[in-house]
This record gives C-alpha cells, structure tokens and sequence, in this order.
C-alpha cells in the first residue's frame, strides 16, 4: 500500500496550551519526540511523548465528514501528517510506515478529545459522534529525518 503525504501541519507553543488547528507547512524534520515546529501541550503534560510523537489522519475520511455538512480542513483536527491516497481502515497498530526519510510505527487509534469543541463548526455537537472510528491514528518514530508535502508513504511492515 502506498500514498502520499498531503500536508505535515504544526502548531507552536501558545498561551491556550491547545494543539490544534495546525497549519500546513512544506517540510518537517520528524524527531523521536514529534515533528519538529509542532508543540502540544498534553503530549507534554502527560508524556506521551514517544508513543504518541507524531498524529496522521486519511484526507478522504476528512472528504467523507465533510460531505456530511462539516468543513474541515487538513490539521484541523490536531494531525500533524494528512496522507493522501490511504484508506482510513487499512491503517492498522503495528504498521511500520517510510514517510519520506523518517520511519514510524501506528501506536494507536486517536480518541476524540475535548479541545475539538472549540473548532466553530463542531461548537453543540457530538463530536465523539461524528468522529468514531474516523480520528486519526498515532505514531512513534523509529527514524527522524525530514517530510515533505509529496512524499510516498510505504507500507514496509505489517
């Protein structure tokens, strides 16, 4: 399986501690402890660190909530690494990515947090709802080096 890297989204540190919307960026270097331009506040709070370095989500599982009435765009809802060309269910905990020069392994599925509430188009919704099963998926990284917009995503071990 192979796709590509629609966008690599980042937050810096601010004052409301909340890691999301990020914002696209071209090229990332992704770190042992997350992608570099990108702080969140919880992943530092709790040290989450290593397990939970790096967050991607499907652009068509962001196409499919859309069409449902939503408008979300890439590194709305906190993915650091929007993949393009990706099933959402064929991504699996254990599978080994190359995103570029890094590698990462899927550590777990992402549950809706509470911050999503203060995107403007989910404010009076059942966020955990529209979400289930459709948030993203976490990574740890077994090999830092740069990302960029573009770049294959391969599916090296299952």
């Amino acid at each position: 399986m192979e796709g590509t890297v629609h966008s690599i989204n980042v937050k810096g540190s601010s004052t409301d501690g909340v890691g999301l919307p990020k914002t696209p960026v071209e090229m990332a270097f992704i770190y042992y402890a997350g992608v570099e331009g990108d702080y969140n506040n919880y992943r530092i709070r709790k040290n989450k660190g290593w397990k939970r370095a790096v967050s991607l989500h499907c652009l068509e599982s962001l196409e499919e909530i859309n069409r449902e009435g939503f408008s979300i765009k890439p590194g709305d809802l906190g993915e650091n690494i929007t993949t393009r060309n990706i099933l959402y269910d064929s991504i699996k905990v254990g599978g080994i990515y190359q995103i570029g020069d890094s590698v990462i392994e899927i550590t777990e599925p992402i549950v809706p947090c509470e911050n999503l509430h203060l995107l403007p188009y989910f404010r009076g919704i059942n966020v955990s709802k529209v979400l289930k099963g459709r948030r993203g998926w976490y990574a740890s990284v077994y090999r830092e080096g740069v990302t960029m917009s573009g770049d294959y995503i391969k599916l090296i071990s299952k």
